[in-house]
């Protein structure tokens, strides 16, 4: 009967030690995870531009953003950056998931955006150019709510695609209708 006694005392330590090692491992996955989060939050927002000193350099021109996701990380973006003497382009944009998902479509949204950007001859071509590309090898048909364009410091002009929705949703050749603003006050040199 002792050893009986024993043996039932003996499982149910074992029991009791296999529960707080699950809980353990349990709990250090969890801070695995949220380490893990931080990083790739802190490594999302690398990836947004920062230093608006270096954007705002004419004195009719003042660039400011922010950004604070309602998680971790997700699928929100802006980018601003000069691309020769007199062009300023801007993006403002948003993943339809959110979380790590839409973070990696984020990351991938922005450098296609920057480096279409660079070649493209106006927002629509950079719009197009993204979309098809966004369209392409995408299983979750996410898709980026995308408002863009481009300013002209030399003439005041502004280029803009107004409200582009659902970028690579479905259809790669749907596009937004250009909307053109030529502001009243020459760009001062």
């Amino acid at each position: 009967m002792a050893r009986n006694l024993m043996r039932a005392q003996t499982r149910r330590m074992r029991a009791t030690n296999q529960a707080i090692l699950a809980k353990q491992r349990q709990r250090l996955q969890l801070m695995a995870l949220e380490r893990d989060l931080a990083a790739a939050a802190e490594i999302q927002h690398g990836l947004l531009p920062r230093d608006f000193a270096a954007l705002s350099v004419r004195p009719q021109l003042e660039v400011h953003a922010m950004m604070r996701p309602a998680r971790e990380i997700g699928g929100d973006f802006y980018d601003a950056f000069f691309i020769g003497e007199n062009g300023l382009f801007f993006a403002v944009g948003d993943v339809s998931e959110k979380g790590i998902a839409a973070a990696l479509f984020m990351a991938r949204a922005l450098t296609l955006l920057r480096s279409e950007a660079l070649r493209a001859e106006s927002p629509l071509a950079v719009v197009e150019r993204v979309n098809a590309a966004l369209c392409q090898d995408n299983p979750k048909s996410m898709f980026v709510t995308l408002a863009c364009g481009m300013i002209d410091l030399a003439d005041g002009g502004v280029e803009v695609i107004a409200r582009v929705g659902e970028l690579a949703e479905r259809n790669p050749n749907e596009t937004a209708s250009i909307v053109r603003q030529w502001l009243n006050e020459p760009a001062e040199t």
